[in-house]
């Protein structure tokens, strides 16, 4: 039985793929943070345990050590400012740790990574795994994924064993939290959302995200990068799925980007005042503006990557929903 350590274990993606590892019969050590929120995704889990976070290297090497494998999922998601500089720390600073954990135990590391790493422009062009990294990206995380990605590039040259993979935005069951898109999806359920703007994303399944990542660290190629990628929407076009497969009201109406941006010092103050998040900032807008086709080719032919449509998607996610209170 192979040893694989996970980060980000207990995450929207890495819960998901422990459960298709120990399935596999893999024996699973994760790294899991003091006080983790999301503890509760990994609960009935046959696992080991390693107390510590991407920004201790003990525990970095504790989960590395006699394991064959690391999937290194483990970021912070913000579209803020990172003005304390968290998202930097954590996503640029916690992958080089990482790497030089996987380096110093001679383990092959599958890196999970981001469309939003690479540059998106031409818009009008197929995104795929030639695009240059957005180093110079003016949101924080993006920005802060493309220097990760980066440095496990750079550590590939330099003899790292690693795989990376890029992931579209996540549906399918076992959203813990839930994510930002599956809040997203709740709230137009429930008609919360009684307009929307004119946002383009990509959307996959995490169960065949998750099957991807395991078979590009049985047979990826080491340092090569694959998209994984699956069906490319704008909301009104997500909405209609839902509309089909709920037989519930949407939103008709769609507002271009603008619209966001002139509002965006509302949402800001009203956050300050509230002390509550944003509606949306600038990161957010920012990431709405995205390519119409993204090309997951590569990945098909290397990694057996079928992602499911949206329209075999969502009701599984809905049903994960429904089973934990969230909706009727």
């Amino acid at each position: 039985m192979s040893i694989v350590s996970v980060t980000g274990a207990s995450g929207r993606l890495g819960n998901v793929l422990v459960r298709h590892l120990l399935a596999r019969g893999d024996q699973v050590r994760v790294l899991v943070m003091p006080g983790d929120p999301q503890a509760a995704s990994l609960e009935g889990l046959e696992l080991e345990r390693v107390e510590g976070s991407v920004l201790d290297r003990p525990s970095l090497d504790a989960l590395v050590e006699g394991a064959q494998g690391v999937y290194h999922l483990a970021a912070l998601i913000d579209l803020g400012s990172d003005r304390a500089g968290k998202v930097w720390a954590v996503n640029v600073e916690g992958t080089r740790n990482v790497i030089a954990a996987c380096q110093a135990a001679g383990a092959r590391m599958v890196h999970c990574s981001s469309h939003a790493a690479l540059q998106r422009w031409p818009l009008e062009q197929p995104l795929d795994e030639q695009r240059p990294l957005a180093l110079d990206e003016k949101c924080a995380y993006h920005r802060s994924k493309a220097h990760a990605e980066q440095s496990v590039l750079e550590a590939v040259a330099a003899g790292l064993d690693a795989v990376v993979c890029s992931p579209a935005t996540l549906t399918g069951p076992h959203d813990f939290a839930p994510s930002l898109f599956g809040g997203a999806l709740i709230d137009l359920y429930k008609g919360k959302i009684p307009i929307l703007l004119d946002v383009v994303c990509d959307y996959a399944d995490s169960r065949d995200v998750v099957d991807a990542m395991i078979q590009a660290m049985l047979r990826g190629r080491k340092g090569e990068r694959y998209l994984l990628s699956g069906q490319v929407l704008d909301m009104l076009e997500l909405a209609a799925i839902l509309r089909e497969v709920t037989g519930r009201a949407m939103p008709k109406r769609s507002l271009p980007l603008w619209v966001g941006w002139a509002a965006l010092p509302f949402s800001l103050a009203i956050g300050a005042l509230t002390g509550k998040p944003p509606i949306f900032t600038a990161g957010v807008l920012r990431a709405a503006v995205f390519n119409r086709e993204v090309l997951h080719d590569k990945a098909a032919a290397e990694l057996d990557f079928n992602p499911r449509s949206m329209r075999e998607s969502l009701p599984d996610t809905l049903e994960w929903f429904r089973g934990r209170g969230w909706i009727d």
